[in-house]
């Protein structure tokens, strides 16, 4: 388990038997294992002090040192009274553990925007890090979920259509492109390769041995689809769910204040695919090729998707893969193209509404020019395509 902190310093009371004295910066030290956690506050004396006041919650003063211990899993604080009436606290509270394929993305400035893809280049600031997937959500990832949303009831199947929140998530009917379909009888979701052929692309061409979709980024999913994943995986870690059929953008739903998964906000995806000096393209400035991303090279590099991760030339300096081409991606943000001029320069949630919702990355149709890691795109959120998947984010805590 991981644990928050709000704060690594504190003050601890000393007292004369005149006066109380200034009280001393006091150290947190905290060691953890698996299912324990020890906290150790430690100070410098004062010479003149005749004792410290350290109060947690009903336990009496200690002396120069206050060793606790807390399975993990409990929640603690500690109420500090100092000299002069001030009152300090420090919390500490579980939060998810982000999965291996998770990647950190510090918090920082950074420039948004550049000159042939999407102006004004402009300052922005995110105050919180945060862990983005390493890949897009594969086409197993999702199907994983989605199952266990349906055996708890938190969709429903229409026809062709997956559906919750009066939505439609996932389009199950498209026999020449899609991936993912349902058996009504077995009430089983299952992964097929997609059998058209359109003479330069599409997955029969590309692959014409066949192949295993499950490794492949997710498609046919709208945002919706993708936002209901995210409280799925929430869900599963028994964290709140960010959307629960709420789609808004508004300082009481605002992305940077979400405790569970969610897509990330435009701003986030542009800092971590640029990280972290400002690059034309997640692996650098040189132009793309086939070796680097799965796009149009004057031809198709592939004519449809591939397997998330194939291409490491093309990862960013963090790491993370595909973030060019491949499958366009979802981001939390409304579409309003005076947004990006008119934004706040710190933590921007995106618009409060609109008609369309941002993409971020191109996809292997695209030009080298759209793949670039400051280019946008966007569509209705409730279209799904054999060209759009997602990837997901939770918020570091640090």
């Amino acid at each position: 388990m991981k644990y928050l902190l709000s704060s690594l310093l504190l003050l601890v009371t000393c007292f004369s038997p005149a006066l109380a004295l200034d009280p001393p910066v006091v150290s947190l030290i905290i060691t953890q294992s698996d299912d324990l956690m020890q906290v150790t506050l430690e100070w410098t004396e004062v010479e003149t002090a005749d004792y410290y006041g350290i109060y947690s919650r009903g336990l009496d003063p200690f002396g120069t040192a206050l060793p606790l211990e807390f399975v993990a899993g409990d929640q603690f604080s500690y109420d500090v009274t100092a000299a002069g009436g001030r009152f300090f606290t420090v919390t500490a509270e579980e939060v998810a553990t982000p999965p291996t394929d998770f990647l950190l993305v510090h918090a920082g400035t950074f420039t948004m925007g550049q000159m042939g893809a999407a102006m004004p280049e402009h300052p922005i600031t995110l105050t919180e890090s945060f862990y983005l997937a390493e890949h897009e959500v594969t086409n197993q990832e999702y199907i994983s979920a989605l199952q266990w949303a349906y055996e708890n009831d938190l969709v429903t199947v229409a026809g062709d259509w997956v559906q919750a929140h009066g939505e439609n998530l996932v389009d199950l009917g498209d026999q020449s492109c899609g991936e993912l379909f349902f058996d009504s009888e077995l009430e089983v979701f299952y992964l097929q390769a997609g059998s058209g052929d359109y003479g330069s692309w599409g997955p029969a061409f590309a692959y014409p041995e066949g192949y295993d979709p499950a490794d492949h980024p997710v498609k046919q999913v709208s945002w919706f689809g993708a936002a209901c994943y995210c409280d799925w995986l929430s869900m599963q870690q028994e964290l709140p769910p960010f959307y629960n059929g709420d789609w808004s953008v508004t300082p009481e739903h605002d992305p940077y204040l979400a405790v569970g998964y969610t897509l990330p906000t435009e701003a986030e995806w542009e800092h971590a695919a640029r990280y972290q000096d400002g690059r034309r393209y997640p692996w650098g400035d040189a132009a793309p090729d086939c070796d680097h991303a799965n796009f149009w090279d004057g031809h198709f590099c592939v004519g449809w998707s591939s397997p998330v991760g194939s291409l490491p030339a093309g990862d960013s300096q963090l790491g993370l893969q595909d973030m060019a081409g491949n499958n366009w991606e979802w981001c939390n943000d409304w579409w309003d193209n005076f947004y990006y001029t008119e934004s706040p320069l710190v933590n921007p949630p995106g618009p409060a509404t609109g008609d369309d919702r941002l993409l971020r990355g191109g996809f292997w149709s695209y030009t080298g020019e759209i793949i670039q890691s400051a280019s946008r795109g966007y569509i209705e959120p409730v279209h799904t395509g054999y060209y759009v998947g997602f990837r997901v984010r939770i918020l570091a805590g640090e």
